[in-house]
């Protein structure tokens, strides 16, 4: 009984990792024009892939134009940097968990999972709020409203139009 109960139990998570892993379908030919729409928008902005350290600079330096202080910095990898910062305002005030993301040149989208990954992490936190930040873009699904409205998702675009807002520069 219990190999039966423990087959079954491997067989689910094998079957969930695979679920999970699924090729991105373009079903319609809307869907190809909104993406090739992205791209094309991407690539005139001024956030491309400066590198990670510089990333962050300007990431911390939108942040704090925009009433956030860092108080703590981790280097989750060589492309992702978490960030909690606070805003002290009395009645809007709190701590937000951010995620800074950078995708290199020709990388895929955030994915969904991606995305409620720093959801899921900001909750067990207790952050007010999270902000994923990359200088890529989410998936359509993400854009679409299937994210959270307990995460401010900050594409490429967003991200360089907010730069140019407050003046600050990649150079």
């Amino acid at each position: 009984m219990e190999l039966i109960a423990v087959t079954a139990i491997i067989i689910g998570l094998v079957l969930i990792a695979l679920l999970k892993r699924k090729p991105l379908k373009f079903e319609t030919e809307a869907n190809r024009e909104w993406w090739s729409r992205m791209e094309a928008d991407l690539q005139t902005r001024p956030i491309v892939d400066p590198g990670i350290e510089r990333f962050r600079s300007l990431c911390i330096a939108l942040l704090s134009r925009l009433g956030l202080e860092i108080i703590e910095t981790q280097r989750e990898s060589d492309r992702k940097v978490i960030l909690v910062a606070e805003n002290k305002e009395r009645l809007i005030g709190g701590n937000y968990l951010v995620l800074l993301h950078l995708i290199e040149r020709g990388g895929g989208p955030v994915s969904r999972s991606q995305f409620h990954e720093l959801m899921e992490a900001a909750r067990s936190y207790g952050a007010l709020k999270g902000i994923y930040i990359t200088n890529g873009y989410f998936s359509q699904a993400i854009n679409a409203g299937e994210g959270s409205r307990s995460i401010e998702p900050i594409d490429g675009v967003r991200l360089g139009s907010l730069l140019e807002e407050f003046a600050l520069t990649e150079g």
